[in-house]
């Protein structure tokens, strides 16, 4: 049911060190990404839609597919779910997941957030659900928590407005007001990051957040790409993926602690997959 494959560091390393930095330092730089291998899952078959990850403090990695509010804990060291359970019987088109505390938030591609208590093994759980008033903004597509203002990153994948159709939008929504901090979105010009990719537009797919220095990491699927932005929203660093082969469709990323860079591959015609990027010791 899973198959894991090693990479050495020359690898991973040629293809990091292909791209140009914007800034010296980050998650992204050489030092701070010191790779020394990479570990691969195949998933089994009903994560073959595998959308969004998330870490939680004690170090649990959850995921979630598309379509369904179940929710599942990874046993990333053996590619295997050892935990399942259904946020209560909604449907929506879930494109985010986050864990604060012993609660799980999933996002929809609407801007609708479900907040609901992390369930036990094939439980059904009850749940809230909070319009954020930003269903009009965009089409999301990604969401993490930051710590540091007790608030999740919602990441939108499409504008509507023409005036930011040229810019990465991410909003920020308090858990202690229950509502978006104007003040605090982050809008960034796209166009250093469509030359950097040489591409003619960029729809982010995922983020996840550095809690060390509160760098926010942002995959785009279509462009096979990881771009790094600084707590502020300054453009950090932009690279390609160092192995394209091994990405069919990126969609989810977390971080974890002590430098492990967590990427979900959506199935599509094949099994889904779970990588694993190491720091160096």
């Amino acid at each position: 049911m899973s198959a894991r494959t090693g990479f050495t560091t020359a690898l991973l390393m040629i293809g990091l060190c292909a791209s140009e930095a914007i800034h010296a330092s980050g998650i992204l730089s050489g030092h701070r990404m010191g790779v020394t291998h990479l570990m691969q899952w195949e998933l089994p078959k009903r994560l073959k839609e595998i959308s969004g990850l998330a870490l939680s403090s004690d170090h649990r990695l959850y995921a979630h597919n598309d379509e369904s509010a179940t929710i599942f804990e990874l046993d990333y060291e053996h590619g295997k779910i050892v935990r399942e359970f259904r946020i209560g019987k909604i449907k929506d088109d879930f494109e985010g997941i986050a864990v604060v505390n012993n609660y799980i938030y999933l996002l929809s591609s609407k801007g609708t957030l479900y907040k609901s208590p992390i369930g036990k093994n094939g439980e059904r759980t009850n749940f809230q659900r909070f319009k954020t008033g930003l269903r009009k903004q965009c089409e999301f597509e990604g969401l993490t928590y930051r710590a540091s203002t007790n608030s999740l990153l919602l990441l939108c994948k499409t504008p509507y407005k023409k005036k930011h159709k040229h810019q990465v939008q991410i909003y920020s929504w308090s858990l202690d007001s229950l509502s978006v901090t104007k003040k605090s979105t982050i809008r960034i010009d796209d166009r250093p990051i469509l030359k950097k990719l040489h591409s003619k537009r960029i729809r982010p797919s995922g983020l996840t957040i550095d809690n060390k220095t509160g760098n926010i990491l942002l995959i785009a699927s279509e462009q096979k790409a990881l771009i790094e932005l600084d707590a502020t929203g300054n453009l950090v660093k932009v690279i390609k993926f160092p192995l394209p082969d091994q990405h069919r469709q990126p969609e989810g990323i977390a971080l974890s602690e002590n430098g492990k860079l967590f990427i979900a591959d959506e199935g599509g015609k094949h099994k889904a997959r779970l990588s694993i990027y190491s720091q160096k010791d």
